[in-house]
């Protein structure tokens, strides 16, 4: 997707948000993106798959040694 690049004036993760907004869409639900993974709004991630082909792991609010769930893949 081609992009004029411009300045950021602001708050940096307003202007990534409104960008991912205008160009991505937000979609108000949870959805599996193209790569299996859930997620929501502007494409904010609700797990990670640390290893390819492994378990989904749900994220957190805080960051932690274990994680909170795993999903079986």
């Amino acid at each position: 997707m081609p992009t004029n690049p411009s300045p950021i004036s602001g708050d940096f993760n307003e202007a990534v948000y409104q960008f991912l907004r205008r160009e991505e869409a937000f979609v108000p639900r949870i959805y599996t993106d193209t790569k299996g993974i859930p997620t929501l709004g502007v494409g904010y991630a609700l797990a990670t798959r640390p290893q390819a082909g492994g378990p989904l792991v749900l994220r957190g609010r805080k960051r932690c040694q274990e994680p909170l769930f795993v999903v079986a893949a």
